[in-house]
């Protein structure tokens, strides 16, 4: 039910959830007890309710801002006298140690949750800004099978490879399919031709000569 009143409530609150938005561009998932309920994210300077519920700061503040504002999770009055810094979620979280998204180009770093965002602003395996021209792309494996994908650096084509295995097996099973039909078409034609050949009419001369044969041996019986 708290959950319920969450995802009604929050369509309501416009710029909340932009405010932390690792966990929908990293994928990386906080455990419950780190996930604000608001914006979904990591919790971002943490603050604990009257009532027993962690929000970002930032997150209960906006929403404090509402006409009548409760608990977003229970419904309760919520004033921001009803609100205290909880250091120990803070102190927590910092401890919680992730890698780097870019590990797939090489980067080694472990870091808090909470500073993947800025590091990869300046991380040295992040893809250049500078997008390569279409020209200097990767293309992948299967494009001579009709796969239209093309790519920045090897590790992109890498997860390609690894993900898109089942387009890439159709792709193989429908140029696979058409050849035999085309094999088939060939194999076809040939037995017609080869029939017709043997069905050919004999030429002028074959006539004459089998005519020829016949008033022979009429000649002879008489």
């Amino acid at each position: 039910m708290a959950g319920n009143v969450v995802g009604h409530q929050q369509s309501k609150v416009d710029g909340v959830a932009e405010e932390s938005s690792i966990s929908d561009a990293l994928d990386i998932a906080p455990e419950s007890r780190f996930e604000c309920p608001i914006c979904l994210a990591w919790l971002r300077d943490p603050v604990v309710t009257a009532c027993g519920h962690r929000f970002c700061s930032n997150c209960i503040d906006l929403w404090l801002k509402k006409e009548n504002a409760c608990c977003p999770v229970d419904n309760l009055k919520l004033t921001r006298d009803d609100i205290f810094p909880d250091n120990f979620t803070r102190r927590e979280i910092s401890q919680q140690r992730t890698k780097c998204p870019n590990i797939v180009r090489g980067c080694l770093q472990e870091l808090s949750p909470l500073d993947v965002e800025t590091h990869l602003l300046n991380c040295e395996f992040r893809i250049p800004e500078s997008h390569l021209p279409e020209s200097e792309k990767l293309h992948c494996l299967f494009g001579s099978f009709g796969c239209p994908h093309k790519f920045e650096d090897e590790p992109e084509l890498q997860r390609h490879l690894e993900n898109d295995t089942q387009n890439h097996f159709k792709l193989f099973s429908n140029i696979c399919k058409n050849l035999k039909i085309s094999e088939a078409s060939g194999s076809a034609s040939s037995a017609i031709a080869q029939q017709a050949n043997f069905w050919d009419p004999p030429s002028k001369s074959e006539v004459n000569n089998h005519e020829g044969s016949v008033d022979s041996m009429q000649g002879l019986i008489k």
